[in-house]
């Protein structure tokens, strides 16, 4: 119970700040579940009177400037993984489970998690050579392109998501790593890319997600 207390205490700073670049309906589940566990254990309600809601400008894309400014503060596998987020488009779970079997010389293709059930739906996307320059030497196909993401993330999925957000957050940004979705989508709709094409690489029925 003493630890639950000290979790209530900090609840707020957890739904607002430490939950990344999370969607309000996801914020507002994990607000539900702190909730019900803290009820169970006689802990006062930690977000009573709070207003849960996604993080501002969610759908913003990064301006160049932004961009520039992210990259040349990380490096490593975490500039790897802001790269292929920017000129792939693809959401974060999806590149922490890349593999190079997902990567051919040309081309990055890749089935989305969120759609894995419904549709299978294959995503195909061309390598860039910014992003072909980025990106670590070739494995084997069974293994990870970024290793070490990919063992964070298999530990806890909101790891990655945690680590990409508190990078822009010491910038003064405030994005997640969804941003670069957002940034992959406006940067080829401002190149006169087709929208028909842009959904199939963004691999959703429409350019706004």
């Amino acid at each position: 119970v003493t630890g639950l207390t000290g979790l209530a205490g900090v609840a707020r700073a957890i739904i607002h700040e430490d939950l990344g670049d999370l969607a309000a309906k996801t914020r507002r589940e994990y607000g539900s579940i702190m909730r019900r566990v803290c009820r169970a254990h006689g802990v006062a309600d930690p977000l009573a009177g709070v207003i849960i809601r996604g993080p501002s400008g969610q759908r913003r894309a990064l301006t160049d400037e932004e961009v520039q400014r992210v990259l040349a503060s990380t490096q490593g596998e975490l500039r790897q993984l802001l790269i292929l987020g920017l000129y792939t488009g693809a959401r974060l779970g999806d590149l922490c489970c890349l593999t190079w079997g997902n990567v051919e010389s040309d081309l990055i293709r890749f089935t989305p998690n969120k759609t894995a059930k419904s549709s299978g739906r294959v995503v195909v996307v061309p390598v860039h050579p910014d992003l072909a320059a980025a990106l670590p030497p070739r494995g084997l196909p069974p293994a990870p392109v970024l290793p070490e993401t990919a063992k964070q993330y298999e530990r806890c999925r909101r790891t990655p998501s945690i680590i990409v957000s508190r990078s822009f957050a010491r910038l003064g940004i405030h994005a997640g790593f969804h941003h670069l979705r957002h940034t992959f989508i406006s940067r080829l709709a401002s190149a006169g890319v087709g929208e028909n094409l842009i959904m199939a690489m963004a691999g959703h029925s429409n350019t706004i997600t």
